[in-house]
């Protein structure tokens, strides 16, 4: 039932992302290797993250070898919700960023993958009940 649950939130979390979440570089050359920056502002959409005093990136990628927008692949962490998920730093005007210095490196992905998008679901820390956002770029 919670499995359900989880997917039926993530599903409803699928709201369309514009300013919500941007990226420095913006957009990403392909191959790039240098540093990128996930920007999630969360007084966008419907507010769920608004007042968090912690976020956190479930995170993966959307590569070649994916079959669907939902089959992430290298996926950071051990799984959804789990303590070793990216945390991401406050910022001084209510957002959050997470700085990478390399995706590569970051998803542990030799610098051939041809990666298409890169997935998120962002939220508060593990054991809360649902998922805040869902975004993909």
């Amino acid at each position: 039932m919670k499995r359900i649950f989880l997917s039926l939130a993530a599903l409803l979390c699928t709201v369309l992302l514009v300013a919500q979440v941007t990226t420095s570089p913006n957009p990403i050359p392909v191959g790039y290797t240098g540093e990128v920056i996930i920007t999630f502002d969360p007084a966008g959409g419907n507010g769920g993250m608004v007042g968090a005093t912690k976020c956190y990136a479930h995170t993966g990628l959307i590569t070649s070898a994916s079959s669907s927008d939902s089959d992430w692949k290298n996926v950071v962490g051990s799984g959804w919700r789990k303590s070793d998920s990216p945390q991401l730093t406050a910022t001084d005007d209510g957002k959050w960023q997470l700085t990478m210095t390399s995706i590569f490196d970051f998803y542990n992905v030799p610098e051939t993958t041809n990666i298409k998008k890169l997935a998120f679901v962002f939220h508060d820390g593990p054991g809360q009940d649902f998922c805040r956002w869902r975004y993909t770029h």
